[in-house]
């Protein structure tokens, strides 16, 4: 009796990967958008692009060992009947990566989702709009440092740029890029994009404004709510999202008058609606808030002032050391003066003013 030992193939979750990107149409929208010719290419760029999500999801090997990894698995059942490992070279894989880059690696990155959001039947009622800094090594000679202020505005994004910027993960000594998303309520992405690494969040915000307006209808955008951090709220993102007719829910920034505007009136009418604890731990806050009415570059908004039960124990530790502090403050002064001669009530009297108005100043 002949013994044939069975090669073992190891899969893990690669197959049920393969069968999401089967239902969302992956590789076939990808070999629609990408340019490339059927008659020179042994395999389709959309298969070895997920050869690629395939491996990232599943471990993330170097894209020259991507080939190497493959020959552990069962290639034809996650790529396709016919297919070996040898069709996913690292040289095969980077004309891929290619044709990706002249596509447009976020327009199609958009196009993606947006099959995947109608197929699945997912609805993006509210967008939340996020970024982050992904720190790199290595020098970037060709990345310059700054952006020449006086440079004439670029209306479309540039290319992402290594450069240095407000370090997220705590590496200012390193150079950087920064990665958005825009997710929906249940945190699944639907757009995201690579900028440079000094690119402000304002600037972030508002080119995804304009990808919104591209990507949706009016009717679709009317029915969205875009959240965001403060860095959402500038002159021309709020003008922007009022053209679009875009709702918004965000943090207004101090830096306009109307935030504290609001706080002062809430407090003066002191009449809040409670809304209870939204942490379940026992030593969670409890919240009231106060709606309030504002103007910015003379358009209304609605405004809402938030108060919590912990900020207002610590502002009232603060309090009392101040209050402590004006005490000792007080009672110095009055030792000063008790001290002092004075040839005259007048003298004694104008003394007293002059403290009084350094006080106040």
């Amino acid at each position: 009796m002949k013994l044939v030992e069975l090669p073992s193939r190891v899969v893990g979750a690669a197959p049920v990967i393969r069968g999401m990107a089967d239902a969302i149409g992956f590789v076939d929208l990808l070999n629609t958008l990408l340019v490339w010719d059927a008659q020179q290419c042994q395999t389709s760029p959309g298969e070895r692009i997920l050869a690629m999500v395939l491996d990232i999801l599943t471990g993330k090997s170097p894209l020259y060992r991507v080939q190497d990894r493959l020959a552990e698995t069962d290639v034809p059942l996650l790529l396709g009947r016919g297919r070996t490992a040898a069709d996913f070279s690292d040289d095969a894989l980077g004309r891929a990566l290619d044709k990706l880059f002249r596509a447009g690696p976020a327009a199609v990155f958009t196009a993606v989702a947006a099959q995947a959001y109608a197929r699945e039947a997912i609805e993006l009622r509210t967008g939340h709009w996020d970024s982050t800094s992904r720190s790199l090594q290595g020098a970037y000679p060709a990345a310059a440092e700054d952006e020449d202020p006086r440079a004439p505005a670029n209306p479309s994004p540039p290319h992402a740029v290594p450069r240095r910027g407000h370090s997220k993960d705590h590496r200012p000594d390193l150079k950087q890029v920064l990665l958005t998303v825009f997710v929906n309520g249940e945190g699944l992405l639907r757009f995201g994009s690579v900028a440079s690494g000094n690119t402000s969040d304002k600037t972030l915000n508002r080119r995804m404004i304009e990808e919104l307006v591209a990507a949706f209808s009016p009717q679709e955008l009317q029915d969205l709510i875009y959240v965001a951090d403060s860095s959402l709220v500038t002159g021309p993102n709020l003008a922007g999202l009022r053209q679009a007719q875009i709702r918004f829910i965000s943090r207004c920034p101090s830096t306009f008058a109307v935030a504290q505007a609001a706080k002062d009136t809430a407090w003066a009418q002191n009449t809040w609606t409670f809304l209870g604890r939204v942490a379940t731990r026992r030593d969670a806050a409890d919240y009231w808030a106060s709606e309030q009415q504002g103007m910015i570059d003379d358009v209304p908004y609605r405004l809402v002032v938030y108060r919590s039960s912990l900020l207002e124990a610590r502002k009232e530790k603060t309090l009392d050391r101040q209050i402590a502090s004006a005490r000792k403050s007080l009672a110095d002064a009055a030792k000063v003066f008790d001290q002092t001669l004075y040839d005259c009530r007048e003298d004694a009297a104008h003394a007293a003013q002059q403290w009084q108005a350094r006080r106040e100043t």
